[in-house]
């Protein structure tokens, strides 16, 4: 008997459409404090030194005294000793060695019935070894207390009270649904799934779907929703988490391959500082020596990009990206939202340098010189936790309670944390301070918006060299839409193996009031050769945009 005819092979792809639909959301707000005595509490040892500070307790309670040899080292995986003991000398609620990024819980075996109200956390180089710095700390919760308050190099990170509330920064949390649907146009045969697969920085091992999906059948036009996966995330940071997914299937008659893939990213996470998100690391590879081919035949290996950034508002101490910009800014605070952050200027009118101190109650934001022209952050954690009495912004010519220094009031302010109050740009807070900008909060920190009326924007278009022999920029061609403008490259001379050079840099003023869904496109094209008699020539192009 004649043998079969043999299977058809696949001849072309179909393409299957995969979305992972959303961010983690986690269940929890920056409106987190403190309601009962903590038993226990853990910090993340940062490392670092004691003008990372961020808490609300009074200068009378929190301390932090640096050494004057070096601060706490801020490179990860650095191990010091840490010693916590009730002031004044008495029980220890910790000691032991901690390596920086790492956490440490007082009170860890609930040998004690609540933490000493006052406590001495001190850190030495080693056990035994020289003090790197010294915080006294109150932990009644008599005061304000939150997740994610700093103690010079000790960030909170859990705390559990007398009466078992526990409240935590790292989350447990399920991605969004994946919606699976197949194409309908061009394709008319039912397609069979095979295989599935997620990567992500937010785990080591792939997450696998291949069993939920595996002879699925789809008709054209068909979809399947799949439930998300669980992931730990830490809340202590804004952190990006990329999720890339891809499906494999094949028409049920075996005569096409279908594929598809998603890219998705979320970045997650309460500080506002950073504000460039962190990315999670991940492994990248090494580039191996490879010897260059011959000049004659070897092309120039050319890339470009287009990098932006915001030159004013300016705040040295809290840089503002291209991703802060928001069409959905408004002059004022609106009464539907809560004030996360302000950030006011001193314009000088009281003295070169003054001493600016925010306080409520028993709560104080912060003690600090300012000087002329600098920005000081009012963080309130989208929490009237002022209990509706407000805020008062004193400012003197000195610390008052530098028992050496005569300290005179020169001004002061009373101002309502809630919105809208006071909190319109351009408006006096207090004396010589300025509302220059503000972060308002709809989701109690989860989102944010920073509010700007207009930004002053530069846009440099860079070209690089990704290969292993000098090339030539010879020409090309950038465009930004209005206000940015548009032209040629000249010819930029040569641009040495592994190096880069900016081309063209454009700096515009941008309008953001009432400009939500407001796009800015900019494209770049850039020719260049190998700088050798052979000119070998290669191009580029890039693109960026911002979106309002």
């Amino acid at each position: 008997m004649p043998s079969p005819p043999p299977s058809p092979a696949p001849t072309s792809t179909c393409v299957i459409d995969i979305k992972l639909e959303g961010c983690p959301t986690p269940n929890i707000s920056l409106d987190n404090d403190c309601q009962g005595r903590p038993q226990v509490i853990t910090f993340k040892y940062t490392g670092g030194d004691c003008a990372q500070s961020q808490n609300y307790q009074s200068r009378q309670k929190f301390l932090c005294m640096p050494t004057t040899g070096p601060s706490a080292p801020t490179t990860e995986g650095t191990v010091n000793y840490i010693e916590a003991v009730a002031r004044g000398g008495g029980d220890t609620y910790f000691a032991g060695n901690v390596a920086v990024g790492e956490a440490y819980t007082l009170n860890q075996n609930f040998e004690f019935d609540k933490l000493s109200a006052d406590m001495t956390i001190t850190i030495y180089e080693s056990q035994g070894g020289g003090i790197l710095q010294v915080v006294d700390v109150h932990l009644s919760c008599s005061q304000a207390l939150f997740l994610f308050d700093k103690f010079g190099a000790h960030q909170v990170v859990k705390w559990i009270e007398t009466d078992g509330r526990v409240v935590e920064a790292q989350a447990s949390v399920t991605t969004e649904n994946f919606e699976i649907k197949l194409e309908s146009s061009g394709v008319t045969k039912p397609v069979r799934l095979l295989e599935m697969q997620v990567l992500t920085n937010a785990q080591e091992a792939p997450i696998d779907y291949t069993d939920d999906i595996k002879d699925t059948i789809l008709s054209p036009g068909d979809s399947i929703s799949l439930p998300g996966f669980p992931i730990d995330i830490d809340l202590t940071q804004r952190i990006k988490y990329s999720f890339f997914t891809t499906i494999i299937g094949e028409t049920v008659d075996g005569t096409n391959m279908c594929n598809g893939n998603d890219f998705h990213e979320c970045t997650v996470g309460f500080n506002l500082s950073p504000v460039f998100p962190t990315d999670v690391p991940t492994p990248r590879p090494t580039l191996t020596a490879f010897p260059t081919g011959p000049a004659e035949t070897t092309a120039c290996d050319i890339s470009s990009s287009i990098e932006c950034t915001v030159i004013q508002p300016n705040n040295p101490k809290l840089p503002l990206s291209c991703d802060d910009l928001s069409g959905e800014s408004s002059r004022s605070c609106p009464a539907t939202t809560e004030l996360l952050a302000a950030f006011l200027r001193y314009d000088g009118s009281l003295g070169d340098t003054v001493f600016v101190n925010p306080i409520c109650g028993k709560n104080e934001f912060f003690g600090k010189f300012v000087s002329t022209g600098e920005h000081v952050e009012l963080n309130t954690r989208a929490k009237d936790f002022c209990d509706g009495e407000g805020i008062t912004i004193n400012i003197y010519d000195a610390d008052p309670i530098d028992e050496n220094e005569d300290a005179n009031l020169l001004g002061s302010q009373g101002a309502s944390i809630a919105c809208p109050g006071p909190w319109t740009i351009g408006n006096t807070i207090a004396p010589g301070l300025e509302l220059a900008y503000y972060v308002s909060t709809a989701d109690n920190g989860l989102t944010f918006t920073y509010n700007f009326v207009e930004a002053e924007v530069q846009i440099n278009y860079v070209a690089f060299n990704s290969g292993r022999t000098p090339l030539t920029v010879t020409g090309g061609s950038y465009n930004g839409d209005s206000p940015f403008t548009s032209g040629d490259f000249g010819a930029a001379g040569n641009i040495v193996a592994r190096d880069q050079q900016v081309l063209k840099s454009d700096t515009q003023v941008i309008q953001l009031e009432g400009k939500a869904g407001t796009s800015f496109n900019f494209f770049a094209a850039v020719d260049g050769t190998s700088a050798n008699e052979f000119a070998i020539p290669c191009t580029t192009t890039a693109s960026y945009a911002i979106e309002l």
